[in-house]
């Protein structure tokens, strides 16, 4: 089931909070809001046309702090996902599209 609009928030991180919010229509995300390490990131039209088709019903946020603070907005559709980053310093990175991870049976 495809999500019309999202917002989601955790207070977990050391660097503080983040909140993701979005919405789409039927071709896919129409608007991302990132807010994360004190920035307010949106992604603008060249980033939303790597994300075109790709009409998410299902979203995980994942933190790394390793390589420099950065965080990972995993999103799902059936057996597909594609990831934008967000690193602390710096601009929205979007990965390519690719076949979704299985877990280990």
């Amino acid at each position: 089931m495809p999500l019309s609009s999202f917002t989601i928030e955790s207070r977990a991180l050391p660097s503080g909070a983040v909140e993701v919010s979005g919405s789409q229509s039927e071709t896919g995300l129409s608007r991302l809001v990132v807010r994360a390490f004190g920035r307010h990131v949106e992604l603008d039209q060249t980033h939303l046309r790597q994300l075109e088709g790709m009409t998410v019903n299902g979203l995980e946020l994942t933190y790394e702090y390793a390589n420099g603070p950065t965080l990972y907005v995993l999103f799902r559709r059936g057996h597909v996902e594609q990831r934008p980053t967000v690193p602390e310093q710096g601009g929205i990175v979007v990965g390519p599209r690719k076949p979704a991870e299985r877990p280990p049976n």
